[in-house]
């Protein structure tokens, strides 16, 4: 009896590739589905692939088989070339294991000195958005994106997709720093609690301007890799509550005494830093 030759796991798409097929999924939203994402279910209906399978696909770290994503860039009418994946590096059972738990013990011991997380939501049980996830890791680690915004009307989970996105690449920062401006707080403090945590405690003398204390921030970003998250950013923008359409207010531009958010997220984009 001949045996049955075992699929080549361990298969991921190159960055080239992965990009190619988010566009393609792109496109396909725009043109067959008003433009909204394909939600993690709609995407298994799609390719007719598993949703843990489709999070491995657009992850671009965890290795599939061959056949898999090629069913997904059929899916979106690509073909899959040799030159769009490549083999990742197999190892022994007992040697991922291993692996895996000198990795959770860091992971623990760094959840502990170099993360807070006050306030944020609780996302153990996040489901879907796994293209969106893709998109932004991407930005984050591969492009070094300096300053991402996420945009959208209330309650689409603009919160929990930031929260997950963090969660799942906290241990590539040094810090990791998630904070809520649901209550509108001043600029400076704010940038007084940001100095603190950055320095480990030991800023007692803060600047007291905003020019020097926005300074004095990036400087920790340009010496220290960090992830900050700033939820509930529109609660510091004017907002329109009038009905009439010949209406003269400023929505979206800063609240007064604000401003200085708006000089915050300026410097913070434009200049270099590894944060």
């Amino acid at each position: 009896m001949g045996s049955i030759k075992e699929r080549r796991r361990g298969v991921i798409l190159t960055s080239k590739a992965l990009e190619k097929l988010r566009e393609a999924q792109l496109e396909t939203e725009i043109r067959e589905n008003n433009g909204i994402s394909y939600t993690l279910e709609a995407l298994s209906d799609r390719t007719g692939l598993d949703s843990h399978t489709l999070i491995k696909v657009f992850s671009g770290e965890t290795g599939v088989d061959r056949r898999t994503l090629s069913r997904c860039f059929m899916a979106f009418n690509l073909s899959l070339e040799p030159g769009d994946y490549y083999y990742q590096p197999t190892i022994s059972v007992e040697k991922f294991e291993e692996e895996e738990a000198v990795l959770e013990q860091k992971s623990k011991e760094a959840s502990q000195n170099r993360q807070d997380w006050d306030g944020a939501p609780d996302v153990s049980f996040f489901l879907g958005r796994a293209a969106e996830l893709a998109t932004l890791k991407h930005w984050i680690q591969s492009d070094r994106c300096r300053l991402v915004m996420l945009l959208g009307i209330s309650g689409i989970g603009k919160t929990w997709l930031a929260t997950k996105l963090a969660k799942l690449i906290k241990d590539e920062f040094d810090l990791v720093i998630w904070r809520s401006l649901r209550n509108a707080p001043p600029i400076q403090d704010i940038l007084a609690e940001l100095l603190q945590l950055l320095s480990k405690e030991q800023s007692t003398n803060l600047p007291k301007t905003l020019d020097s204390g926005i300074l004095l921030l990036i400087s920790y970003l340009q010496t220290s890799r960090c992830l900050l998250l700033l939820d509930n950013f529109e609660t510091i923008l004017q907002g329109c509550i009038r009905e009439q359409r010949s209406c003269n207010c400023f929505a979206g531009q800063y609240r007064q005494d604000y401003e200085g958010y708006g000089q915050l997220l300026r410097l913070v984009g434009q200049t270099p830093h590894q944060s």
